[in-house]
């Protein structure tokens, strides 16, 4: 496993915003905080949020996913909507 992946970047965004509550209970982090940091849904919400990040300059992310399914929904239907240029900007 690279290095990077080895950091807990959530846990540093967390502690950054003032929780400091108890991490193995994902129930009690802030709805809010995972809504700006993680892409929730499906396709159609993806595709909305990184829209939203590519309106505001990023053209490079790093993802990680939950389950094979996902990625395989990702890259079946958020991929190509990107690759076939239909990103309003």
């Amino acid at each position: 496993m690279p290095a990077i992946q080895l950091q807990d970047y959530g846990a540093k965004l967390l502690e950054a915003e003032g929780f400091r509550g108890d991490l193995d209970s994902p129930s009690r982090i802030p709805e809010g905080f995972v809504r700006r940091t993680f892409l929730l849904g499906g396709p159609d919400e993806a595709i909305g949020r990184l829209e939203e990040y590519a309106r505001a300059g990023v053209d490079e992310m790093l993802l990680h996913f939950m389950d094979e399914r996902s990625e395989r929904e990702f890259a079946r239907r958020v991929i190509p909507y990107f690759r076939d240029g239909e990103l309003a900007r």
